[in-house]
């Protein structure tokens, strides 16, 4: 099963404003001292002719207020932009101009949350370490998706995702080497929210990975894969890049800037 950079199929749009809050000064995103930002991801693969791109911007504090994915591919060129607005209390997620969701944040964890065009609902939990222990989004119509996440000594090792409507799911397991980084592992997103904000924040929904994965396995009744994950680093420890490889055939190339 290959998977997108952004986890998700992302909505179309194609406008660029920046939304900051109403006093960024006082919000509740308690960054990591020290911890660079990340400025922007690249995705390409073998086989293909295009790229994926996911660029962020930042106010003053450090709080994530603008991201703007981009595709390319075959001719085709599709993107989003991103905007998010912050308060005491959470923060407020538009696209293509438009409020889309908004995050409660209690003790610097996101930990409900409901969308704001749609019927969604958002809950997070943790554990005793604060590390994510489930997650589940939410439709009215009886829609419901919940990832049930193991962790050990600060490795994410394994992601357990049911779909109650359909009774079906799958399993993601996670295995290390010695591998590790500075600040975090953005692609720990993929298994949250189809949201840029968890791969600049990862901190929000306590999924912050220093140890790197060598190997990741996915499972389901009706398919399984296996990933080989090999990196590299700039001189302060940061990632540069990370190459996928699929048992089944193909390479995904994920490319870092941090400032």
């Amino acid at each position: 099963m290959k998977r997108n950079l952004f986890l998700l199929p992302v909505m179309a749009l194609m406008l660029c404003v920046v939304a900051c809050g109403g006093d960024d000064d006082e919000t509740v995103n308690p960054i990591p001292s020290g911890v660079k930002k990340l400025i922007s991801m690249t995705k390409t693969s073998t086989g293909g002719d295009g790229y994926e791109v996911c660029r962020f911007e930042y106010d003053k504090n450090g709080n994530l207020i603008y991201a703007e994915e981009e595709l390319y591919e075959a001719g085709f060129y599709y993107s989003d932009v991103y905007t998010y607005e912050w308060s005491k209390d959470g923060v407020t997620m538009s696209c293509d101009g438009e409020p889309e969701a908004y995050y409660r944040i209690v003790d610097g964890k996101i930990v409900d949350g409901e969308g704001l065009d749609d019927d969604k609902s958002y809950s997070f939990s943790y554990d005793n370490s604060g590390y994510l222990k489930m997650y589940i989004e939410e439709y009215y119509d009886d829609e419901r998706y919940k990832s049930v996440y193991t962790w050990n000594g600060g490795k994410l090792m394994r992601r357990a995702m049911s779909y109650d409507y359909v009774g079906d799911g799958y399993i993601d397991k996670f295995t290390y080497s010695n591998k590790e980084c500075e600040g975090f592992f953005p692609l720990i997103a993929w298994y949250t929210e189809d949201d840029p904000l968890f791969y600049a924040a990862p901190w929000l929904v306590g999924s912050v990975l220093k140890s790197l994965p060598t190997r990741i396995e996915y499972s389901s009744s009706l398919d399984e894969e296996t990933i080989s994950a090999s990196y590299t680093f700039y001189a302060d420890g940061y990632i540069k890049s990370c190459v996928f490889r699929y048992d089944s055939g193909g390479t995904e190339t994920y490319k870092f800037s941090w400032e």
